[in-house]
Formats: C-alpha cells, structure tokens, sequence
C-alpha cells in the first residue's frame, strides 16, 4: 500500500484487519522531499513481497513517469485518486502540495497505464481484495449462483450494467442441476438452487455450474442458509477449477468462515460482490 495520506493508511490498516488481507508494505509518501510515489511504484514493482499495489493518491510530481512507470509493472495496480473536483483539488494541494490536475487527464492516463482507477474508498478496497494473490485468469461470461432469488436478481442487473455477460448453462449443466436441486429450481443465469435442495446435493451441483465451459467466474450469494455442504462445495470447486469467484453472504457464520479461510473475497452487498469481480474480470484497461 502505497499511500499521500497517514490517515488513508489508517483506513487502510482496519480494512486490511477485517477483511483479512496480507499486507506485506506500507509506505507513507504525502510530503516526500524526495521520494516520490513513482520512486516507490517502481520499487515495489519488483518487490518479491508484493503481489497487489494499492494507491491513494492525491497528484503527481512527474506524471509522464508515474505513467511510464505503470505500464512496465507487471503486477496489478488499484489506484484512489483524490481531488477530483476543484474543491477536492485545492484540498489536496494545500494538504500536500500536489498539483491534483484535470481529473478527465487522470483517467486517461490511468487507462493508458494499466491502472485499475476506483470512484470510492469502498470500492478500493473491495477491489484490492478481490486481487489479494494476484489477478486471476477470468473473463465476463459468468454466473450468478444463488439460492437466494431476490439478491441473485439484484446481482444480475449489477453485472449488466457493468458490461458482465450472464449466458445460460450448457444443456448439460442444466440436466444435472435439474436432477439434483427441486423441480422449481431457477436452471437459468442466476442459477437459483433455492433452500429446499438437499445438503448433500449441494457440491455435486455446485461442482457442475463451476465445471461448465460456458462461465470463466463464478458470483455466489446466499441468505440466510447456513448448511456446511454449501460452503465446501464452493471451495472445493473453485480449488478445482481455478476460476475466480467473488460472494456476498449473510447470516451463515459456518459459510462465511470457510469461504474465508480458502481467500474467497466476501463484499458486504450483491453489488459490491458483482462489481468486484467485474474489476478483476474486465482488466485495467478496459475498465
């Protein structure tokens, strides 16, 4: 984490605690004599120790360096700009003396870098956390499973409106999901295995929409159902096949603890869960 800002570091640091994430540096540079953030971007770009870089950032000294800079990383950078309005860029200017710049010249030069720029701190950190470990291989085509109707709708127009696709089940996909959830099961994207389907058949169904060709991610969300069998299904089948998976879990402790453990990003909304992994599916420069 490579922060302008003591206080973003705090911010930081609680995040970090709750959402257990690793940290392995930290680096305060608002007013550097002479360090700058490309100083250390650079630095940390072939730092063994790190996999992810976060940034907040509130204005460059050389910015045609930080984007030269950023374009030969190799590993993921999630970047918080502050100062995006006038307001905000005089703030920022009279707490560390940065020129913010044009926040339209920001993005494009974010997008040209690589750059994964997030609209809030909320949105930093759900991304920085999705990218713990590094970015997976995944792309748009992705199902929601569920067996929590309302949410999985909710998610469903998440990733429409950020450009995710949500195809249907191969036939035979759908002929097993059919075979072990209830007969009113939701066999379609979100794939809906309602609470009604026996706990043993949980894994089994699972592993099959993971197995499925058609998805390259996997958004899980479940309500309220707190059965272990859910919980092992989903690990063991993303320790299977690889594919990147982001969740949004609510009141199932048992769940959420062992999707915790095996690194699954939990986010606090279906929302959040779908832009999340839209972040991590899309790449930086597409974003």
């Amino acid at each position: 984490m490579l922060s302008q800002s003591g206080a973003f570091g705090g911010m930081f640091f609680a995040e970090a605690r709750r959402r257990r994430l690793g940290v392995a540096r930290f680096l305060s540079v608002g007013n550097g004599v002479d360090v700058t953030e490309t100083d250390a971007l650079e630095w940390l770009a072939s730092d063994p120790a790190t996999a992810v870089i976060g940034l907040f950032v509130e204005g460059f000294r050389d910015g045609r360096r930080f984007v030269a800079a950023a374009e030969r990383c190799q590993k993921p950078i999630v970047a918080l700009k502050a100062g995006k309005g006038s307001a905000g860029a005089r703030a920022a200017e009279s707490h560390t003396g940065s020129l913010a710049g044009r926040h339209g010249a920001v993005q494009a030069a974010f997008a040209r870098a690589g750059v994964i720029d997030a609209a809030t701190s909320d949105e930093f950190f759900d991304i920085v956390h999705a990218l713990d470990g590094g970015r997976p291989e995944s792309g748009r085509d992705v199902a929601v499973l569920t067996i929590s109707g309302g949410p999985g709708v909710l998610a469903s127009d998440a990733a429409e409106r950020l450009g995710l696709r949500l195809p249907p089940p191969g036939e035979a996909t759908a002929r097993s999901i059919r075979r072990l959830a209830p007969g009113f099961a939701a066999v379609g994207n979100p794939i809906d295995l309602t609470p009604q389907c026996p706990p043993a058949a949980f894994p089994p169904a699972i592993r099959a929409v993971f197995d499925d060709p058609v998805y390259e991610g996997v958004i899980v969300i479940n309500c309220g159902l707190d059965i272990p069998e859910f919980g092992q299904g989903v690990v063991a089948a993303r320790r299977s096949t690889g594919k990147p998976v982001t969740a949004f879990v609510l009141d199932v402790p048992r769940i959420e603890v062992e999707l915790a453990e095996a690194g699954i990003p939990l986010l606090p909304s279906p929302e959040r869960a779908v832009a999340a992994y839209a972040a991590i599916a899309r790449g930086p420069r597409s974003l």
